[in-house]
C-alpha cells in the first residue's frame, strides 16, 4: 500500500529535542511516499532535511505492534518498526547504538554488544518475526524450519531438511557436551571419545584418545583423502610414509612393490616376512623352496635335505648321500653321515638303541621294537621285536608258550614255573607250566590231580582201574589204591579185590 502526502490529511508540527513547545509546520514536506507492510499507529522518523523530527499521523490496515515501515524520501531509505508505546524503533538485526544514544529495540529484542538488535541469547534463541518472541534454538537431530535471516537450530549448526544437523557432517561432528558441531580431527590428532568413533576423520577411530586407524597392522593413514586404507600384500604395489611403508605386516617397499629382504622369505599364510631357515630351522612347507637356505627344503616343518637319504655337511653347506646301516662312517663328523636316523656308533652307522630299535631294510630307518601281542614283521623277523620274543603269524609272541609266559615288567619271555615251584598270576593265568595253578604263590595242582613228573603238568586222579602214573605211585590214585603197571589197583592186586561201594580193598576171598 503506497500513500503520497498530498493524498492524506495530515498535522505538520515543529518539535524541539527537548519537548517543551510545539507548533504547526506551514511549510509542506517534501513529497514522501510511505509503504506500509503491515500496518501500524504512530510513525516517527527522521525523513527530510527541512523537518528534522516530524510527526506523522497514519490509520493504516492494522494496529498490530511490531510491524515493519519501510520509509522512503527520494534520497534516503529507511527501516523502522512501530514499539507497543508508539515510538519508532529499530527491528530484528538492525544496528543500534548502546553507548553514545542508546536507541530501543523492539520488545523483546536488545541492543547488544556488536550494537544489533536481537534475542538475549542468539547462541540458544532465535526470533519469531510472526510472533514476535524469543524461541529456544533446536538442538541437534531435532525438528527446525527455515526461517529469513536466521536458523532455528543451537549454535553453529544447520537446518537441513527439517532436522538440525553439522554443516558438513563428513567434517564436522557434534558435541552434545557445548551442543555445537566441530571439526573432526584428523590422523594422530587428539580426539574425545564420542559413540561410533565420529570425532575422526573418514573411517578412522578414537583409540586412547588418538585418532588412528581401526587395524594398525593391516591398515596405513593415507594422507591424500585422510583416510584408512588396506596395506598392500606380497608383490601389491606400495610407497614409503612417515611410519614405514604401506605394506602388510613387516614387509618393506622396494622398489614401489611390497616385499622382503635378503634373509627373509614370504609367509603367504600370514602375510609376513619369516627369517630363511638354516639346516633343521623351523620353516613353512607352503614356501617349500624359499624358506630354507639353499640347498635345504622344508620337509616336516624343518630344513632338511631333499631327500631322506641324504645328510647335510655344515663345513660346505652341502647335502650327500648319507652312508647306509652296518657300513663304516666318520664319527669325526657325527651321526649326520649316516643314513635317515641311524647313528655312528663306534665307526659303524647303527641304531641309537639296538636293544629298542630295529633296522627296517626297506626304508633303510631304525624303527621301535614290537612288544608282546603287537603286530611285527615276518619278512624281517624276530628282530623287529623286542628281548627274546619271536614274530610268529604277524605278532610278537613267547617261542614256546607251553613252557614260557611274557613278563610285562621287563617285556621278556621267561620260563614258567614248575612243581612247587614260585608263582604268580599274570593276564592269561598263571606263570606256572602246562595245566599247574598258583596257589599261595606256588606251583601245584587242585584236589582233584595229581602232578606227574613225567611231563610237568596235573593229571586226573585216578580210580579203581583208572591209568595212573607209577612215577607218582602214592598220589596218582585215591587211596586206598596205588598205581600198579600204570593202572589204580589195590596194593596187592592177586590177593585183594576192590569194593567200589565202601571204597576199600579186601581179602581176596568171597
Amino acid at each position: 500500500m503506497y500513500l503520497k502526502t498530498e493524498d492524506m490529511t495530515r498535522v505538520l508540527r515543529s518539535h524541539d529535542m527537548t519537548g517543551t513547545r510545539e507548533k504547526l509546520c506551514e511549510s509542506p514536506l517534501r513529497q514522501v511516499t510511505v509503504e506500509v507492510l503491515s500496518g501500524s499507529k504512530v510513525l516517527l522518523c527522521n525523513s527530510t532535511p527541512v523537518a528534522k523530527h516530524v510527526y506523522r499521523i497514519l490509520t493504516c490496515a492494522s494496529n498490530a505492534v511490531g510491524n515493519e515501515v519501510r520509509i522512503s524520501t527520494g534520497y534516503r531509505f529507511l527501516l523502522c518498526e512501530v514499539d507497543i508505546d508508539g515510538t519508532l524503533v529499530n527491528p530484528y538485526k538492525a544496528s543500534c547504538l548502546t553507548d553514545i544514544k542508546p536507541e530501543q529495540c523492539i520488545t523483546p529484542l536488545n541492543c547488544l554488544s556488536d550494537c544489533i538488535c536481537d534475542c538475549e541469547s542468539p547462541a540458544t534463541q532465535f526470533y519469531a518475526r510472526k510472533s514476535n518472541t524469543c524461541i529456544e534454538r533446536k538442538t541437534y537431530k531435532e525438528n527446525c524450519s527455515l526461517i529469513p535471516e536466521d536458523s532455528t537450530c543451537y549454535n553453529n549448526m544447520v537446518c537441513v531438511s527439517g532436522i538440525c544437523d553439522c554443516e558438513i557432517p563428513a567434517m564436522q561432528y557434534y558435541d552434545p557436551y557445548d551442543k555445537s558441531c566441530k571439526a573432526k580431527r584428523t590422523y594422530k590428532e587428539n580426539c574425545p571419545t564420542m559413540p561410533e568413533d565420529s570425532t575422526c576423520l573418514n573411517d578412522m577411530i578414537c583409540a586412547a584418545g588418538i585418532c588412528g586407524c581401526s587395524i594398525p597392522d593391516m591398515q596405513y593413514y593415507d594422507s591424500y583423502n585422510k583416510s584408512c586404507k588396506a596395506r598392500g600384500k606380497y608383490k601389491e604395489s606400495c610407497y614409503t610414509i612417515e611410519d614405514g611403508s604401506t605394506c602388510y605386516s613387516n614387509m618393506i617397499c622396494v622398489n614401489g612393490v611390497c616385499g622382503c629382504n635378503a634373509t627373509q622369505y614370504h609367509n603367504p599364510n600370514v602375510h609376513s616376512c619369516n627369517t630363511t631357515g638354516r639346516y633343521l630351522d623351523p620353516c613353512l612347507t607352503a614356501a617349500r623352496n624359499t624358506s630354507c637356505y639353499p640347498p635345504l627344503f622344508c620337509s616336516s616343518s624343518a630344513c632338511h635335505c631333499e631327500l631322506p637319504t641324504m645328510f647335510y655337511d655344515a663345513n660346505d653347506n652341502t647335502c650327500n648321500e648319507g652312508i647306509p646301516y652296518e657300513e663304516n662312517c666318520s664319527s669325526m663328523s657325527g651321526d649326520l653321515t649316516c643314513l635317515n636316523n641311524l647313528f655312528c656308533v663306534s665307526g659303524i652307522c647303527d641304531c641309537e638303541i639296538p636293544a629298542m630299535q630295529y633296522h627296517d631294510p626297506y626304508n633303510k630307518s631304525c624303527k621301535a621294537k614290537r612288544t608282546y601281542k603287537e603286530n611285527c614283521s615276518t619278512i624281517i623277523g624276530d628282530s623287529t621285536c623286542y628281548s627274546n620274543m619271536v614274530c610268529v603269524s604277524g605278532i610278537c609272541d613267547c617261542e614256546i608258550t607251553a613252557m614260557q609266559y611274557h613278563d610285562p615288567y621287563d617285556k621278556s619271555c621267561k620260563a614258567r614255573g614248575k612243581y612247587k615251584e614260585s608263582c604268580y598270576t599274570i593276564e592269561d593265568g598263571s606263570t606256572c607250566y602246562s595245566n599247574m595253578i598258583c596257589v599261595n604263590g606256588v606251583c601245584g595242582c587242585n584236589a582233584t590231580q595229581y602232578h606227574n613228573p613225567n611231563i610237568h603238568s596235573c593229571n586226573t586222579t585216578g580210580r579203581y582201574l583208572d591209568p595212573c602214573s607209577t612215577a607218582a605211585r602214592n598220589t596218582s590214585c585215591y587211596p586206598p589204591l596205588l598205581c600198579s603197571s600204570s593202572v589204580c589197583h589195590c596194593e596187592l592186586p592177586a590177593m585183594m579185590h576192590y569194593d567200589s561201594s565202601a571204597n576199600t580193598c579186601n581179602d581176596g576171598t568171597y
